[in-house]
């Protein structure tokens, strides 16, 4: 007896009986349908596109030629603040206490101005986008590194390579070849002379970054000077002192306070803090 749900097999069709039908729906589709004659483009018409062409691929060149910025941030932190800054190419800025810094990115270059402060830039490589930094009158060269630049009131701008290579220019000194520096090596620059290369002092320039300021055999006014940048008031030395006042020694920079109050001990000065909450350094 048969089962009236029992599954019969399926019936095979014949090889190429799916794709003739498909085809001859086609061959049918277009007679019925057909196309539309096409116009053949006339010589004045490929003169146009031709000149469209050469017109775009100029363009194209000129703004490379050019290298035009299409977008520019700032950043900035106060006296006493600190930041971290991710951007967007992979690289990386920490940005010490009272600093000024813009970023323009351009279509083969990135490019950092460094108006005031120290930053520590950790670059990603990118061989057809360099990264530039000004901090007049020096200028900085890059493709994938880690270097610090310092730039504050009346002092040299100081370059400082932690890993990698830069390239440095001193806008003062355009004669001469621009300096190579190796990681361990530092530069200033903004002098009478040109920059040199320097193989000592990388330590003092970088301990910002773990919250120490190091001093060695350091003027008393350019220490109170480097005390300035972390307070938000002022610091000023006043009165007559005699030469070869100078500081060395590892300090915190949260605790200026404690800095300040060792000056006694160490110069014949004395510290009085004024009611505005500056701070005068004077003869004792």
């Amino acid at each position: 007896m048969s089962k009236g749900n029992e599954e019969k097999p399926a019936r095979s069709l014949p090889p190429g009986t799916l794709e003739r039908a498909l085809e001859e729906a086609g061959d049918a589709l277009k007679e019925r349908y057909p196309k539309p004659p096409r116009k053949p483009r006339g010589t004045k018409q490929r003169r146009h596109a031709g000149k469209a062409a050469l017109a775009a691929v100029l363009l194209l060149c000129g703004l490379l030629w050019l290298d035009p910025a299409y977008r520019t941030e700032f950043h900035a932190t106060r006296a006493g603040e600190s930041a971290r800054v991710q951007l967007t190419d992979g690289s990386e800025i920490q940005l010490d206490t009272a600093t000024r810094l813009s970023i323009s990115w351009h279509l083969r270059s990135r490019q950092a101005r460094l108006d005031q402060g120290q930053a520590l830039f950790t670059v990603a490589p990118a061989n057809w986008r360099p990264f530039l930094v000004a901090a007049e009158p020096a200028r900085v060269r890059v493709v994938g590194t880690v270097f610090s630049v310092r730039r504050v009131a009346d002092a040299p701008v100081t370059v400082s390579v932690l890993q990698g290579r830069v390239e440095v220019r001193d806008l003062a000194h355009t004669r001469h070849s621009p300096l190579q520096l190796g990681a361990g090596q530092i530069a200033r620059v903004g002098g009478a002379r040109p920059p040199a290369v320097l193989a000592t002092g990388l330590e003092a320039t970088t301990a910002w970054r773990e919250g120490y300021l190091v001093f060695e055999s350091t003027p008393l006014a350019e220490v109170l000077a480097e005390i300035q940048r972390y307070r938000g008031h002022p610091v000023r030395l006043v009165g007559q002192h005699g030469p070869g006042l100078t500081l060395s020694g590892v300090f915190e920079i949260r605790n200026t306070d404690q800095l300040l109050d060792l000056l006694p001990r160490t110069f014949p000065v004395e510290i009085r803090r004024l009611p505005d909450g500056s701070v005068e350094v004077g003869p004792r």
